[in-house]
This record gives structure tokens, C-alpha cells and sequence, in this order.
């Protein structure tokens, strides 16, 4: 296994010998086997279970609303108010309007700048999910957001993410990245990822709210 670290000094001079794209990623191919990224979210312990045992899943409908219903739905809440909460949930996901990650992992490739610059995903989880919370918090009264930020630890998953399995616009992102001067690399994963590709699951503390996410 050869590990592309774009926070590598060697990986980053390896990628300026090249002057197009085309060519660095032919090589980074032919050089590297995997890449070194980090999916950042916010996961309850049956969540963590599930990821320490089989790995990362890609994004689905029934992924979003095991997801939704955990964290939207208390057991302190009527069975009245349950029952409301559910079917907009569902009626939500069901809906042509509501974007989710479908069938795909998104990562970062740089770890400082998830965490100082796109603490969301630390904070709440699925962005998907705080649109979402912003429309049942008009719809109920009740500020959503911040039943997502109770709902599990903030956790940075590292991983090898395969290469020949990586779509070549996100190779020309790296490439744009450290070149082009793009302002985020980042990799977006269109398969489920093995527990044994997962470097590492690191639990770390809740994000200084800076942008006030949680109740815009």
C-alpha cells in the first residue's frame, strides 16, 4: 500500500513536477495506491458500532432516516408530537427538493482545515440533516440544531481511500489544490468503505460555534 498525504511534503513535491492534469494523474495512479482523507461527523454510539465493525456506508435514504429519527425525535416528546415529527421526516426524504449525499462518502484531504473552517459536519453530522432541522424548527417551535448537537460525539474518521476507485475529477482537485490555488481538496467516494481501510476513529472535543450555525 503507497499512501498519497497531500500534507506530505514528498506527496506535494511529487504533484508539482507535473504540468497538466492529465499527466499527474496517470502517475498518481501508477505511484500511489490509496490517499490519506478524513470524513468528519458527528456519531452516536450505535453509529460508532456499526463503522468500527463493517466500515463506512455510502449515503442513502434509509441511512438519513435512521439518522433523522435518532436525533429529531426524543422519547420525551408526546406520542402525538412523535407521530408529527416522523411523517415530516419522511415526507422530507421523500421529497424531490430535499438534497442528500446519495450513494457516496465525502472526505477532506486536508485535517486542520476541516475542523477550523467546516466544524458543521463536527458539530451537527449531516448537512443534509441541518437543512432539514431548520424546517422542522418552523414547522414545531423546537431549535432542531441543537437536538443534532446532543445526538453523538464530534469524530474524525482517517482513512486510505482507493485510488482506482476515486473519479478523476476529484485527482484533478488535488492537483488544482496545491497548483491552482483551489481553496478546499477534497474527495467525494461513490462506494462503502471497509472497516480495514479505516486508519483511525478519533472522538475530539465539540467545535467553537464561530459562524453561530446552530441557530441561524
Amino acid at each position: 500500500m503507497r499512501i498519497f498525504d497531500l500534507e506530505n511534503k514528498e506527496c506535494a513535491e511529487f504533484v508539482e513536477q507535473f504540468q497538466s492534469k492529465s499527466i499527474f494523474i496517470q502517475a498518481i495512479k501508477e505511484n500511489y495506491t490509496h490517499i490519506l482523507g478524513y470524513h468528519t461527523t458527528k456519531l452516536n454510539d450505535i453509529e460508532l458500532n456499526s463503522i468500527e465493525s463493517y466500515g463506512l456506508k455510502i449515503g442513502n435514504r434509509d441511512l438519513y432516516l435512521e439518522k433523522a429519527i435518532s436525533r429529531f425525535i426524543h422519547p420525551s416528546d408526546s406520542d402525538e408530537l412523535q407521530s408529527s415529527i416522523l411523517k415530516k421526516i419522511n415526507s422530507a426524504l421523500g421529497s424531490e427538493s430535499f438534497y442528500w449525499s446519495d450513494n457516496e462518502i465525502n472526505f477532506g484531504l486536508v485535517k486542520d482545515y476541516l475542523i477550523e473552517e467546516c466544524y458543521q459536519y463536527l458539530m451537527f453530522g449531516s448537512e443534509s440533516l441541518i437543512v432539514l432541522a431548520s424546517d422542522l424548527r418552523t414547522k414545531y417551535g423546537i431549535n432542531f440544531r441543537s437536538r443534532m448537537i446532543s445526538a453523538g460525539k464530534p469524530t474524525i474518521i482517517t482513512a486510505h481511500i482507493p485510488i482506482n476507485k476515486i473519479d478523476n475529477l476529484w485527482l484533478e482537485n488535488i492537483y488544482g489544490y496545491l497548483l491552482e490555488y483551489d481553496f478546499e481538496a477534497s474527495v467525494v467516494y461513490n462506494f462503502d468503505l471497509p472497516q480495514n481501510l479505516i486508519v483511525e476513529i478519533e472522538h475530539v472535543s465539540e467545535p467553537d460555534d464561530k459562524f453561530i450555525f446552530e441557530y441561524n
